[in-house]
């Protein structure tokens, strides 16, 4: 059996879309492509409805309230056709859109119109006309396979991947298919506050780093000092040292105001 999305997918023929786009007043094309928003975000509803052993209870409730055993799909001219039975199906497929996303289900419609630039209220009008057809292919698959609330949960879970896709972006986070969500993007960004205890971390950075600067300006201070002490005292070594000519040639070198410069000067020449 194909898979729920493609299954549901295929029923929307061209003459169908032709009649709904008449229903609601839109383009064969925009309807087309509200249909191809539609019928997945109604299934990643459904799936997130039976993820929990509550929901799998009301969705097989739906199924078998709504959908039956899928023989409803047989006679889909009259769900198109704009009289009574189309009528019917829509305030139906309104009371299983409210069960689905309740309080979300304004937020589906908005984005849906967005995605494929129809009209909100044939937004609304399509979701609704198609609520029940999409139950109707549950129910028969149910019936085919034989399964109970459980199973009819893992069925809709296997269909995960495939509706990440193609669920508009704004609805994946709201249904459940990870993603951005609408909702997340309404909310106020919150001013940056600094992590607890954030300021004790950067001192223990801070204070490594001022000691070493703290030690590398005493170093250079130093290293300046001895230069200068050095030529300092070299200057003065030169200034003290003197040289004295002897009577029988040569000279010698002493420093000044020395005992040796004195006995020096008496028999030589400064």
């Amino acid at each position: 059996m194909a898979d729920l999305l493609e299954t549901s997918t295929a029923l929307l023929t061209p003459d169908r879309i032709q009649k709904a786009a008449a229903l609601v007043g839109e383009s064969p094309t925009s309807t087309q492509k509200s249909f191809a928003g539609i019928v997945p975000t109604i299934l990643a509803g459904l799936m997130k409805l039976s993820s929990s052993d509550t929901g799998a209870s009301q969705l097989l409730g739906l199924v078998k309230r709504v959908g039956g055993d899928g023989s409803m799909l047989n006679n889909l001219g009259a769900l198109f056709g704009g009289g009574p039975a189309t009528q019917t199906a829509m305030s139906t497929g309104r009371e299983v859109l409210q069960t689905v996303f309740g309080g979300k289900l304004d937020t589906v419609v908005d984005q849906l119109a967005s995605a494929s630039g129809v009209k909100t209220s044939s937004a609304s009008s399509l979701l609704s006309l198609a609520a029940p057809l999409v139950l109707g292919v549950l129910g028969r698959g149910m019936k085919a396979r034989g399964l109970n609330a459980g199973g009819l949960a893992n069925l809709l879970l296997s269909e995960k991947s495939a509706l990440a896709g193609r669920v508009p972006a704004a609805l994946s986070g709201v249904l459940g298919l990870g993603g951005p969500s609408v909702t997340a993007a309404r909310l106020t960004p919150v001013p940056f506050a600094p992590e607890a205890g954030s300021s004790l971390r950067w001192l223990r950075w801070l204070l490594p780093l001022a000691l070493l600067a703290l030690v590398g300006a005493w170093l250079a201070s130093s290293w300046r000092a001895c230069g200068q002490t050095a030529e300092q005292g070299k200057q003065a070594a030169q200034q003290q040292v003197a040289r004295i000519a002897l009577p029988e040639g040569g000279s010698l070198e002493v420093r000044e105001g020395s005992f040796n410069y004195n006995l020096a000067a008496s028999s030589g020449t400064p």
